[in-house]
């Protein structure tokens, strides 16, 4: 009887062996095996038996593109301009023993070096370049931080800044600026239709003469007669409301 218990719990001990020994690893994802203590492989998705005792998964990583978002920093412009910039990583991770053993922070590292890279790009721009080259500071970002992450264990798909805030000081210049330019356009726009409308209104007038000096001369009246009449025509147009009077 002692011995049907002994070899029972036996079994069961070597079946909680067996089926803890049987992992699953989920899709997109890597896990770390080690041998007390030591790294000595990795394993893909799918079902795995691990060698109990002898063999353990220490880390299972999402392989899967992953973003990161750099804080908003204050960085000075070629021109003594101080910028708040943010910007934003999309990486992935292709190294899962560089990952995981060798450093501490990869992740803290990539902001780093994105910190500092950017820093450098920014400082030789000045403020008008960098408002309107974020494609090309983008660009540069991003071939100057692909590669420096191998040893991270991680690579960069792309780097992108986001917004620029210059100092309130600025935005009040320019949102003053570009009110001044709005009140100018407006002014030039009621000049050009008023000066339309002179032209307009100086076109009918010249019509109506036209058309009143050919009757005049169509018809029978003496000299004295057409001329009291042109004056006295005329006269009614200069004090009409279209008061641009040509003389023919």
């Amino acid at each position: 009887m002692p011995l049907t218990i002994i070899i029972i719990a036996l079994v069961l001990v070597l079946l909680i062996i067996a089926f803890k020994s049987i992992r699953i690893v989920q899709q997109g994802h890597k896990a770390a095996v080690q041998s007390f203590g030591r790294y000595v492989g990795e394993l893909g998705p799918g079902l795995h038996f691990v060698t109990p005792i002898i063999r353990n998964i220490a880390y299972v990583v999402d392989m899967r593109q992953r973003s990161l978002d750099l804080d908003p920093q204050e960085i000075i412009t070629k021109d003594n301009v101080n910028l708040t910039i943010d910007a934003s990583a999309k990486y992935h991770v292709d190294n899962l023993e560089e990952y995981l053993y060798g450093n501490t922070n990869p992740e803290g590292l990539l902001l780093l070096d994105i910190q500092n890279e950017l820093r450098d790009i920014i400082g030789t721009m000045t403020m008008a370049e960098i408002l309107g080259g974020t494609n090309k500071i983008n660009t540069d970002l991003n071939q100057r931080v692909f590669g420096k992450t191998d040893s991270y264990g991680v690579t960069i798909d792309r780097v992108n800044i986001g917004e620029v805030i210059p100092p309130q000081s600025i935005v009040e210049a320019m949102n003053k600026q570009m009110d001044t330019r709005t009140q100018n356009n407006k002014l030039l726009a009621d000049a050009r239709a008023h000066a339309e409308k002179i032209a307009i209104d100086t076109q009918a007038t010249v019509a109506q003469l036209t058309a009143i000096n050919n009757a005049l001369n169509e018809s029978n009246l003496n000299a004295a007669a057409l001329e009291y009449l042109a004056i006295d025509a005329k006269k009614a147009l200069a004090e009409g409301p279209n008061n641009t009077v040509v003389l023919m």
